[in-house]
């Protein structure tokens, strides 16, 4: 299983991507832009509100703009 670092080192990776090369669709670019949207699910108590105050920390730190949502 993936620690939380891992989780969060690649979201980041993924989200700041490298430019697009001339000749290429910019998609990906946008894509990159936009940022990530990560969804943690489980069974009540298992943990996941730690784990979105770790995650929204470890990215905060990085310098990331976080937004966390909660649905019922």
């Amino acid at each position: 299983m993936a620690s939380i670092n891992d989780l969060a080192t690649a979201a980041i990776a993924s989200s700041s991507g490298p430019e697009p090369q001339a000749g290429t669709s910019p998609a990906p670019a946008a894509a990159a832009a936009r940022g990530a949207f990560i969804v943690l699910e489980g069974l009540d108590r298992s943990g996941k509100t730690t784990q979105v105050k770790l995650l929204e920390q470890r990215f905060v730190e990085e310098g990331s703009k976080v937004k966390v949502m909660r649905f019922p």
